[in-house]
């Protein structure tokens, strides 16, 4: 045989061990894509109430690289979404009440029923708009200016503000409305920390106590991690938080691997735990998996432990906690709630972790969200944010026209709560907010809704 025959087979025969490789790496990787982004699809449509094409039109690039490969399809009469991947359907996500939408072959289905049929409770709101004209009117012209639309901008959904717990100004850009549950991003993160306390303060387990990963042997060394490492991110472990969506990036690896908390659960241990800060969604994603596994051991679920001991008091509509194909609560990124229920959790924290009289926090957990972690610069405590922006200066700040002491909920493209100790206002905006000078100009808004009710609170006192 010749060399230049040798040479094509030796060249076809590589081409392939490549196509081979190429396809036995790209198929599992799609099809665990088409799960999640199956799920979350039909998560923010079915229990979100998103209109399909809006969904389709502004929201679904932000899911990654994958999506021309995946074509997702709706049924609405069943409340599914089908993955389908060069015409073959993969993967069919069905929406349940509480947990959002699982994914076929999930472990999720043994999980028991979330209480859909539960009565919620529902923190009054009293109306106290009409004592806001100039409020009302500035966040009027503000979505008329900016609202949700295709493409980079500021693009609100809702916007709220309280006082004392009473509303004083509510505005939605269509087709959003009270009724919308929104998606939380990482305000997921600040929700699993409020669980953790008051699973803590009920002795269902223990904050200070160590991590629950059946993949680290006895003598592993990530075994000193402990669950408030995990709230306070500062667990030590190895993980890359980049929102670029690289498919060999740790962060959409994990979010695309079917099994999050397995995932962080396998990272490595870079740092002692405690020693060092840094942002990591792998760490709230592990605390949410632990919190289901300690509240099994004392007879709950993640869903029925939150509503019977939060969300069914002080929520009018289910707040519901996204799972994981491994049935796992997805901690770091995917809560669903009103406007109006966001503000309600603002709220219980403003006010000491008291509802109608029952203790539903500790009251040493809301005290020190006040109080920086020294390892974080000042930036955050519980897997909240603060507002000092120490050694950062203004511009780092998450809402430089907002009080020093401002604790916040934080999630992706402008998700906020924002909790003000010091004047009783509570601050809920969701929406999208992306592109350059997009995030600024939501902090100018801000600030000038905080300023001009400040100055319209003086009016009413002085009245």
């Amino acid at each position: 045989m010749s060399w230049i025959k040798k040479s094509a087979l030796v060249g076809v025969a590589l081409l392939l061990v490549a196509l081979i490789g190429g396809v036995s790496w790209f198929w599992p990787t799609a099809v665990s894509a088409s799960r999640t982004m199956a799920a979350l699809s039909c998560g923010n449509v079915y229990g979100g109430g998103m209109p399909w094409s809006t969904f389709v039109e502004r929201d679904l690039g932000a899911l990654g690289d994958l999506e021309p490969w995946i074509e997702l399809e709706p049924n609405a009469a069943e409340r599914t979404v089908s993955g389908r991947i060069l015409g073959m359907t993969v993967t069919t996500a069905t929406y349940h009440e509480g947990y959002g939408c699982v994914a076929n072959g999930s472990r999720a289905a043994a999980l028991d029923k979330y209480l859909a049929e539960a009565t919620t409770g529902g923190m009054p709101l009293e109306d106290a708009k009409s004592a806001f004209p100039r409020l009302n009117a500035l966040v009027s012209e503000e979505f008329d200016r900016n609202p949700d639309s295709v493409g980079e901008g500021i693009n609100h959904r809702s916007f709220i503000m309280l006082h004392k717990g009473r509303l004083i100004t509510e505005h939605y850009a269509a087709p959003f409305d009270a009724s919308t549950r929104f998606p939380s991003q990482s305000m997921a993160k600040s929700v699993n920390a409020l669980l953790w306390a008051a699973a803590d303060m009920r002795g269902l387990l223990d904050l200070d106590g160590p991590v629950a990963a059946p993949e680290w042997h006895a003598d592993d060394p990530r075994q000193a991690i402990t669950n408030r490492h995990l709230l306070d991110m500062t667990s030590g472990l190895d993980f890359d938080e980049n929102y670029d969506l690289d498919l060999f990036g740790q962060f959409t690896k994990m979010i695309f691997s079917g099994d999050i908390a397995g995932f962080a659960a396998q990272l490595d241990l870079a740092y002692t735990p405690g020693e060092r800060w840094y942002y990591s969604t792998a760490d709230s994603n592990l605390s949410g998996r632990t919190l289901g596994l300690k509240l099994e051991e004392s007879g709950y679920s993640v869903h029925g432990f939150a509503h019977e001991a939060l969300f069914g008091k002080i929520a009018t509509d289910p707040v519901e906690l996204q799972v994981d194909d491994a049935g796992s609560f997805w901690a770091g990124s995917f809560v669903r709630a009103t406007t109006r229920d966001w503000a309600r959790i603002g709220q219980l924290i403003l006010d000491d972790g008291v509802y109608d009289g029952e203790r539903l926090l500790p009251a040493d957990f809301v005290r020190t969200l006040g109080e920086p972690l020294p390892a974080s610069s000042g930036r955050y405590r519980s897997s909240m944010w603060l507002n000092q922006g120490l050694n950062f200066g203004q511009e780092r700040q998450l809402a430089p026209g907002l009080p020093d002491e401002t604790i916040s909920f934080n999630g992706f493209q402008g998700q906020r709560v924002h909790i003000i100790p010091a004047t009783d206002f509570i601050i809920v905006r969701k929406g999208r907010t992306e592109g350059p000078g997009a995030a600024d100009a939501y902090k100018k808004f801000i600030a000038e809704a905080y300023a001009l009710a400040l100055e319209e609170l003086e009016s009413v006192a002085g009245r």
